[in-house]
C-alpha cells in the first residue's frame, strides 16, 4: 500500500516519481533540508508556497546559513542523532518564511532512498498559535536552561535544543528509561521519581551526566499532564550550576581543610602552652612575666613558692624583685635594654640569708614590650665557693703553721726576757730599769699582735669591697709567709704606698698569699739564683699588680690548664689544687683578670689587674680624753677572770665590776644600774650575742650600751654580728686606752643612765 498523504505522516517508500507527484498533491507543505550546507534542495507546491519561492531552483539558491541561531543547530543536530536510530520526530517550530513567524508542528524523517542524515525531510502543519505562545517557544529553543517532558516511566516526549544538546548521548525520544539514565546516581534517581510520586514535585541540586561527563544541576521536576495527550508526565527544567557548586564544594572543602588545620594549630598551641607551662613550672630557677609597667603577667611556681620576706602577692611589682630596682629604672630597662646579669641578697623576716642570680631581657609582641626575668638561687652556690675559699686559706695556714710558731716565739721569747728582768729590776729598787723593760716587752707583744692580726685577717669571712692599700695587703702576705723567704736569697718589694686599689682586702690577701707560696715554692730547686720581685703598673684607672719569679717555670700544656679546679703539679697529699683556681675566681669577682706568662725552666710572672682607687681622707685626729667629773658605771664580762680584772684596772676613773659568764651579767644587770657593758664574745653558757639578745628583749637602751672585746669571729654568725657593730668592737690584745676610749665614746653618745 502506498503513501498516504492524508495522514500527517511522512512516506517510508523509495522515492520515486510516483511518490513526488503524491506529495506534490499534499496539502502539508514538505521540503528537504541540507542541513550540511544550509539550503533546501527540493519543496512540493505547498512547500514553495510556504516559503515564498516561485519554484525549486530559486528556492534552492537561497542561504540559511545566517538566520540559523546555535540552539537551532544543536536541535537539528539532535535530530540527525534520533534519526540515526531509524526514529522519527516530532516537534514544534516557529519559522520564519517571511515577516511574520509562523508556528508549525513539524515532522522530522530521513529522505526516501537516502542514506544521508545530513538531508532532512520535513513536513509542517499549521496550528493556531497565540503571540505569548510564540515568544514562549521562542525562548524555549534559546535559552540555556534545559527543559523536558517525560512520561511516568522515563520515555521522552519533549525537550528543547539545551536539553536535547546536553543529553544527547542518552537515549532520547521514544525511549524507555531516559529520565533515570541522566542522573549520575541510581540513588538520586530514584529520590527524585519517590518525590514527584508522593508530594508531585522535587527541586534540588544533583549530579547528572551530560555528554560532556558529570556536572551539577539545579533540579526542579513537576508532576504535570501532558497537553498533547492529556496523559500524566514529569515536567523538568534544569540548570547548569556545576562551576557555581564546584566552587561551593572546594569552598567548603577549603574551609572545612582550614577549620582541620586550625584545630590541629590550636590543639598543637595547646599542647606546646602545656609543655611550657610544664617546663616553667618544673624548673627551679624563678621566672617572670611582665608588662612594660611592671606587672606581673606570669610567675612560675617556684616563684610563687618563693619567700624572700612575705613572699609574692597580688600587690608584687616586677621591681620589687630586683633589689634596688625602681619603677623609673624598670622603665628605663624597658625602652633601653636591661642591664647585665646581676646578683641580689634578700633577708627575710627571720635573719635567713638568700642570693639570686637574675638574667633580665625584654621582648616585644605585636608591638607591646614584655620583660621576662629568670632568678638562680645561688645561695648553696655562693656559700660552697666560701667555704672552698676558706678551706683554701686554712690549706694555706696549714702551711705557714710552722712559720708563724716561729715568728711567734721571738717576740714571746723577749716579752719573757724582758719580764724576767724587770722583776730583777724591781727586787733591786731600780724602777728606772723596770720601766724600761716593761716597754721593751710591750714593743714584743706589739709585734706578736700584728702577727696575730695578720692571721686574723686573712682568716676572715670576706666583706664589701672598699678602697685597698695594694702595699699594706703585700706586706701582709709576706709577713706571714717570711719563713719561707728566709733561704732565698732575694725578694724585693718595689709596690709604692700611695697605690690604692678596689677590692675586698681578705679575698686580695688571700690572691697574693697563694701567688706568693706559688712563687717560693717554684724556687725551691733555684738555690742562690732565686729571685721574686713584686711591683706593680698604674694604667689609667687600672693597677697590674705583678709577681715574677725565677723558678722552674711552665710549658705550655702546663698554662692552659694553670687555673682549673684540682689542677696541681706537686706530688699526692702535698696541696688541693684549688689556690690558682680560687685566686682566678677571686680576681674575677673584684671585677679584673689574672694571666700568667712563663717559660719553662725560666720562670713565671702572674699578673694580677685591678680597679684603681682613690685614697681615703686622713683619719681625724682624736682629741684627748675629757677628765670626768663622775664616775660612769661599767660592768666586764669575761669568761677568763684575770683578763676581766685587767680591764677593770685600765679604767681607772670608771667604778668597775666583774662577771664571769652571761647568765652572772643579767643578775648584776637586774641588781644595780651601770652605763656600759664591756663583753667578751665567745663564752660558755651564754657569749656575747646570747647576752645582746637578752637584754635586746628586756632593756633595749642597756643593748645599745654594750660594747665588744674579741679575739676574733670563729663563725659566719659572729663575723656578721660584729661587722654590723664594728664601731663598738675592740679586738684582743687590746690596750687600756683603746679600751677607754671605746667606752667614753657610748659614754658620749647616750650620756650615763639614771641611778
Amino acid at each position: 500500500m502506498g503513501w498516504e498523504s492524508a495522514l500527517f505522516s511522512l512516506p517510508d517508500e523509495p522515492w520515486s516519481g510516483a511518490l513526488e507527484q503524491a506529495m506534490n498533491a499534499c496539502e502539508d507543505p514538505i521540503w528537504i533540508f541540507d542541513v550540511a550546507h544550509s539550503t533546501i534542495p527540493w519543496a512540493n507546491k505547498r512547500g514553495l508556497e510556504f516559503w515564498n519561492a516561485r519554484s525549486v531552483d530559486e528556492l534552492a539558491g537561497r542561504e540559511f546559513e545566517s538566520g540559523m541561531s546555535p540552539s537551532t543547530r544543536r536541535r537539528l543536530a539532535a535530530y540527525q542523532r534520533i534519526l540515526a536510530r531509524s526514529e522519527s520526530v516530532a516537534d514544534r517550530w516557529t519559522l520564519f518564511p517571511g515577516d511574520r513567524p509562523q508556528s508549525m508542528v513539524l515532522l522530522v524523517g530521513r529522505v526516501p532512498s537516502d542514506d544521508r542524515l545530513d538531508r532532512l525531510l520535513l513536513r509542517g502543519r499549521h496550528c493556531e498559535t497565540s503571540q505569548a505562545d510564540i515568544r514562549g517557544v521562542e525562548a524555549l529553543r534559546h535559552t540555556s536552561v534545559m527543559i523536558s517532558l517525560c512520561s511516568p516511566r522515563g520515555r521522552v516526549l519533549m525537550q528543547n535544543p539545551a536539553a536535547a544538546e546536553a543529553y544527547r548521548h542518552l537515549v532520547a525520544d521514544g525511549s524507555l528509561g531516559a529520565l533515570r539514565a541522566r542522573f549520575a546516581s541510581s540513588h538520586d534517581a530514584d529520590l527524585v521519581e519517590h518525590r514527584v510520586s508522593e508530594v508531585g514535585e522535587f527541586e534540588g541540586e544533583l549530579r547528572v551526566r551530560t555528554a560532556e561527563g558529570e556536572v551539577w544541576h539545579a533540579v526542579h521536576a513537576l508532576r504535570t499532564t501532558d497537553p498533547a495527550t492529556g496523559r500524566a508526565a514529569i515536567l523538568l527544567d534544569e540548570t547548569n550550576i556545576d562551576a557555581k557548586k564546584r566552587g561551593e564544594l572546594a569552598l567548603a572543602a577549603a574551609r572545612e581543610d582550614l577549620e582541620l588545620r586550625v584545630a590541629a594549630r590550636t590543639r598543637d598551641v595547646a599542647r606546646q602552652r602545656a609543655f611550657v607551662e610544664a617546663i616553667l613550672d618544673t624548673s627551679p630557677n624563678l621566672m617572670f612575666v611582665a608588662d612594660a609597667s611592671g606587672a606581673l603577667v606570669r610567675t612560675n611556681r617556684a616563684l610563687r613558692m618563693w619567700q624572700p620576706g612575705d613572699g609574692p602577692d597580688e600587690e608584687l611589682m616586677a621591681w620589687d624583685l630586683l633589689g634596688d630596682c625602681s619603677a623609673d629604672a624598670f622603665g628605663a630597662w624597658v625602652d633601653h635594654g636591661p642591664p647585665p646579669d646581676f646578683e641580689v641578697e634578700y633577708v627575710s623576716p627571720s635573719g635567713r640569708r638568700t642570693t639570686l642570680f637574675w638574667a633580665i631581657r625584654v621582648f616585644a609582641v605585636d608591638g607591646e614590650s614584655f620583660v621576662v626575668g629568670s632568678g638562680l638561687d645561688i645561695t648553696e652556690r655562693r656559700e660552697m665557693q666560701l667555704r672552698v675559699q676558706t678551706s683554701d686559706r686554712m690549706s694555706a695556714l696549714g702551711t705557714l703553721a710552722s712559720g708563724v710558731a716561729h715568728e711567734l716565739n721571738n717576740p714571746l721569747a723577749y716579752v719573757l726576757t724582758n719580764v724576767e728582768l724587770a722583776q730583777s729590776q724591781a727586787s733591786r729598787g731600780d724602777l728606772e730599769g723596770v720601766a724600761r723593760h716593761l716597754v721593751e716587752a710591750s714593743e714584743a707583744c706589739s709585734r706578736a699582735a700584728k702577727i696575730v692580726a695578720d692571721l686574723k685577717g686573712f682568716s676572715h669571712a670576706p666583706g664589701p669591697s672598699k678602697a685597698v692599700n695594694l702595699l699594706a695587703v703585700v706586706d701582709s702576705a709576706r709577713r706571714m709567709m717570711s719563713h719561707l723567704l728566709v733561704d732565698r736569697r732575694v725578694f724585693r718589694c718595689s709596690v709604692p704606698d700611695d697605690v690604692w686599689v678596689h677590692a675586698d682586702e681578705t679575698k686580695l690577701g688571700q690572691v697574693v698569699l697563694n701567688l706568693l707560696l706559688n712563687a717560693a715554692e717554684a724556687c725551691m730547686s733555684a738555690g742562690a739564683e732565686a729571685a721574686i720581685d713584686v711591683s706593680s703598673i698604674v694604667q689609667g684607672a687600672s693597677v697590674v699588680l705583678r709577681i715574677d719569679d725565677t723558678g722552674v717555670g711552665m710549658s705550655e700544656a702546663l698554662i692552659d690548664r694553670i687555673f682549673d679546679p684540682f689542677f696541681s703539679t706537686k706530688g699526692p697529699r702535698q696541696g688541693t689544687g684549688l689556690g690558682l683556681s680560687i685566686s682566678h675566681r677571686i680576681v674575677q669577682q673584684l671585677g679584673g683578670s689574672i694571666s700568667v706568662e712563663s717559660r719553662e725552666g725560666l720562670g713565671s710572672s702572674f699578673l694580677v689587674e685591678l680597679s684603681r682607687a682613690q685614697a681615703p681622707g686622713p683619719e681625724p685626729v682624736e682629741p684627748e680624753p675629757v677628765a670626768r667629773n663622775d664616775r660612769p658605771r661599767v660592768l666586764i664580762v669575761d669568761d677568763e677572770p684575770g683578763l676581766a680584772e685587767a680591764f677593770a684596772l685600765s679604767l681607772p676613773r670608771h667604778r668597775t665590776a666583774v662577771a664571769t659568764s652571761g647568765v652572772e651579767a643579767l643578775a648584776a644587770l637586774d641588781s644595780r644600774a651601770f652605763d656600759v657593758v664591756v663583753c667578751d664574745m665567745s663564752m660558755p653558757e651564754m657569749d656575747g650575742p646570747g647576752l645582746h639578745d637578752a637584754l635586746e628583749r628586756s632593756d633595749p637602751d642597756m643593748a645599745a650600751r654594750m660594747v665588744f672585746v674579741t679575739g676574733g669571729a670563729f663563725t659566719t654568725e659572729a663575723h656578721d654580728f660584729l661587722r654590723e657593730r664594728a664601731d663598738v668592737t675592740l679586738y684582743k690584745p687590746a690596750s687600756a686606752k683603746a679600751l677607754t676610749k671605746l667606752v667614753d665614746g657610748v659614754l658620749d653618745r647616750l650620756g650615763p643612765r639614771a641611778e
